[in-house]
């Protein structure tokens, strides 16, 4: 091996995940615990982490460090928070830098979105078998093959060395926030504002998987979205709460809906409260949860105070562009005029905007010093073909990751 030290891997999981008790979580451990007691790895997890530590400093400190990331992926861990936010972008920032490898496994049955980048990397295991839907019988053969195969990936010298890379950090476009004209779609929240009786609202949001929904809503829910629901200027804003895309309205409003026992204002707190989900195409069934959701939101029991807000996002991923999805699906809203909504149609990219995207400190940031000096010059020239024409996020992708591909084989810009 060609490691000085055995690369350290950061093993990431969800609690959520442990409904057997967490043995098969430890069970896996100890096959981890193989490897490195034959040297080939050190692993850390948060369950090392003691009493009085800064546990999120800890674990940004193990991240920062780590050369293999190990997710346990699941539908469960995909809607966690920090994973979501922390975790998973640190990873990904590192793997693109040519620091870390990602190595996740299908622990439970799920169906990463394709907006995700884990379709982009080979699991440790058959994707088609997680390690929940394995039989008794076959767990231990599944978590042995599995820490096989991680030490194989080693071996085979897919780990960065511990000694550092030498090839530059290439900038993957995609995953660094987008420098786009916003202006429109900020200016159509102006319909989610509540009428004499405040009811929940909800913001359609369509794009295609290389389209920024995920971004924009992360820029709007904190200063745009209270002010455009009228909230008061100093009320709360709380996180983006991810669900899973329902098989019925009732799974996704069930842990909030207001009872007799418990109603709305025990539920939901003051402020801001913004749901996500994402579901990926359209089609009748989901235009029928849709409207079962409309008509429960537009019962008397929804009605909010005016110190609360809730906005439902359902973000549709397309994979490619659909003119007449918007009008579609404002046709259904319109008929609950009750609850007020909105769709919002992810921009295309004008001239200027990427142009500033290139020069962005972000971008240079996470390119070695003096590479790729020409990167904005080469925009230029993509939009001077079409004459200046805005582009597609889907076509821009396309011809930025070209261009990436470029000075990856050049190593720095000419």
């Amino acid at each position: 091996m060609s490691f000085v030290k055995p690369p350290k891997l950061f093993l990431s999981y969800t609690r959520r995940d442990e409904s057997d008790g967490g043995y098969l979580l430890h069970e896996f451990r100890n096959h981890l615990r193989g490897l490195e007691d034959d040297g080939v790895i050190q692993v850390w997890w948060d369950k090392e982490i003691t009493a009085g530590t800064q546990w999120n400093d800890e674990i940004q400190r193990r991240l920062e460090e780590s050369q293999i990331f190990l997710p346990l992926t699941s539908a469960s861990f995909h809607s966690v928070p920090y994973v979501r936010d922390e975790e998973l972008p640190r990873a990904w920032t590192r793997y693109d830098a040519g620091k870390c490898l990602i190595t996740p496994v299908m622990w439970r049955q799920w169906k990463p979105p394709e907006s995700s980048r884990l379709g982009s990397v080979h699991f440790l295991n058959d994707v088609r078998k997680a390690v929940f839907s394995a039989k008794d019988t076959e767990r231990d053969d599944l978590l042995m093959a599995m820490a096989e195969n991680l030490a194989k990936a080693i071996q085979g010298g897919q780990i960065p060395s511990a000694r550092g890379v030498s090839k530059p950090a290439v900038p993957v476009p995609l995953d660094l926030p987008y420098l786009c004209d916003w202006t429109d779609p900020i200016d159509k929240l102006e319909l989610l504002k509540p009428g004499s009786s405040p009811r929940p609202a909800v913001l359609v949001l369509l794009g295609n998987v290389e389209d920024c929904a995920e971004e924009f809503l992360h820029r709007v829910h904190r200063r745009d979205l209270p002010r455009k629901l009228g909230l008061p200027v100093n009320a709360p804003v709380h996180d983006i709460k991810r669900q899973d895309w329902p098989t019925a309205a009732d799974s996704l409003l069930e842990e909030v809906r207001p009872s007799e026992a418990l109603p709305l204002d025990k539920r939901l707190p003051d402020g801001l409260s913004v749901w996500r989900t994402m579901t990926l195409g359209w089609e009748s069934g989901k235009e029928a949860i849709l409207r079962d959701l409309l008509e429960d939101f537009r019962q008397s029991w929804w009605t909010l105070p005016a110190t609360r807000g809730l906005v439902q996002v359902i973000s549709v991923i397309k994979r490619k562009r659909d003119e007449g999805l918007a009008s579609r699906i404002e046709a259904i809203l319109r008929q609950v005029h009750e609850v007020p909504s909105a769709v919002i149609t992810m921009p295309e990219i004008k001239a200027d905007f990427a142009l500033s995207w290139a020069l962005h400190e972000e971008v240079s940031r996470r390119c070695r010093p003096g590479s790729y000096p020409s990167l904005a010059t080469d925009i230029r020239k993509l939009y001077q073909a079409r004459r200046y024409r805005p582009m597609p996020m889907e076509l821009l992708a396309r011809e930025l990751r070209t261009l990436m591909e470029q000075y990856r084989e050049k190593g720095t810009a000419a």
